[in-house]
């Protein structure tokens, strides 16, 4: 199984989320992804991939990493394969003021692994 390929994608999302680079969190995401989750007040989110990526072009990134005061979470949880091209991956990550958790459904599609769909709550 290729654990490594989806370590590697894993850490694109990070870092892309980290920085608020809508471009890198295209590449990450396959084009039919879909999105769900909660931010906190109880009503559920759902978007394509085109509004994520604009929600995340919309946000500033999130404060350095050298600064003191704020510490970045990037962890994966865990990594399950249920099969040779399917997999999916429990991570908790920092964006903002804020930590989440979010189950991400990975498959590889002609050679590439990305998340086909994301669903996320505030940890």
């Amino acid at each position: 199984m290729d654990t490594q390929g989806i370590k590697e994608l894993l850490q694109a999302y990070f870092d892309a989320s980290y920085k608020a680079n809508a471009g890198e969190m295209a590449t990450v995401f396959h084009e039919a992804a879909r999105i769900y989750g909660y931010f906190g007040e109880g009503k559920l989110v759902d978007m394509d991939k085109t509004a994520f990526v604009k929600r995340i072009e919309a946000r500033a990134a999130t404060p350095d990493s050298n600064n003191p005061d704020y510490r970045r979470v990037s962890e994966i949880l865990s990594i399950e394969f249920l099969g040779e091209d399917v997999a999916y991956a429990t991570v908790k990550m920092s964006v903002a003021d804020a930590v989440y958790k979010d189950i991400l459904s990975i498959v590889r599609l002609d050679g590439k692994w990305g998340i086909i769909a994301k669903l996320f709550a505030k940890a």
